[in-house]
């Protein structure tokens, strides 16, 4: 009976030891995630995607075999941004749609699937994940003039300004917010407003090209200066820059033109 116990007892040892050594060696150190994510950072700031994907998979391999926490949330997301910049908008959206897997409340997360959204041409997605954002967070002008932009994908000008009079309200010097403003008031016939926020956009970068000869095309065209407006309309052109089409076409009619006169 005494052999028995003893044997029995050795074995019990036995069972904690290799549980023990299973379990130690089951656990992976913070530490090394860390390192690899900041390994993942750093090529993604030298443009090396490939070598930041490859970090960011072994941190993420790491991350499978422990318990989640809501941190790791932004290591998906720092992937799937670097499938993004390579143009792999699947993996892209599929990163980030794990990292709200482990944060429900991740705002960059929402983000980064609204803007794959976008590029996909899936509108009422990307309004659904904008719309999310605003709900956890009211506070945020980028919100709410990229679900402007998503209504102005749609032709919705009833729903798109307001969002861009909100990112205006919540950031007054948001310079993206008042020139798509400026453009639904174009589509709107409201000049006046328009030259309002296209000054205002003049004001935050007067070094901005497009900005001025925007502006100018449209006050000269407020002010019944036709030719002046084309000639500022035939610069833009040639930056490629895309014109309001309302715009063009109401200055077409009150010019009596339908292009700009050619350069002798």
């Amino acid at each position: 009976m005494v052999r028995f116990r003893q044997q029995a007892f050795f074995l019990l040892i036995i069972s904690i030891l290799f549980t023990a050594d299973f379990v130690f060696s089951s656990i992976i150190p913070e530490e090394e995630i860390e390192n690899f994510v900041r390994a993942g950072n750093k090529y993604l700031m030298e443009d090396d995607l490939d070598g930041a994907i490859t970090q960011f998979d072994s941190a993420i391999t790491c991350i499978q075999q422990v318990k989640p926490k809501k941190d790791y949330a932004l290591v998906y997301y720092k992937r799937g941004r670097a499938h993004e910049r390579k143009k792999e908008l699947a993996q892209a959206l599929s990163d980030y749609e794990d990292s709200l897997k482990f944060d429900p409340y991740f705002l960059l997360g929402y983000y980064g699937s609204a803007e794959i959204y976008m590029k996909k041409g899936s509108i009422e997605h990307a309004i659904e994940r904008y719309g999310t954002i605003i709900e956890i967070d009211p506070e945020q002008p980028h919100a709410y003039n990229n679900l402007g932009l998503a209504y102005l994908q749609k032709s919705d000008l009833d729903k798109a300004m307001p969002c861009f009079s909100k990112a205006i309200e919540l950031d007054p010097d948001f310079v993206n917010a008042h020139h798509n403003r400026a453009l639904v008031r174009l589509s709107q016939k409201n000049y006046y407003d328009a030259l309002l926020d296209l000054n205002k956009e003049t004001q935050l970068l007067p070094g901005s090209f497009v900005a001025r000869h925007y502006y100018l095309a449209v006050f000269y065209f407020f002010n019944k200066k036709y030719d002046a407006a084309w000639e500022q309309v035939m610069m833009l052109q040639k930056t490629r820059e895309p014109i309001n089409q309302s715009f063009l076409e109401e200055l077409k009619k009150a010019s009596g033109m339908s292009e700009p006169k050619k350069e002798e």
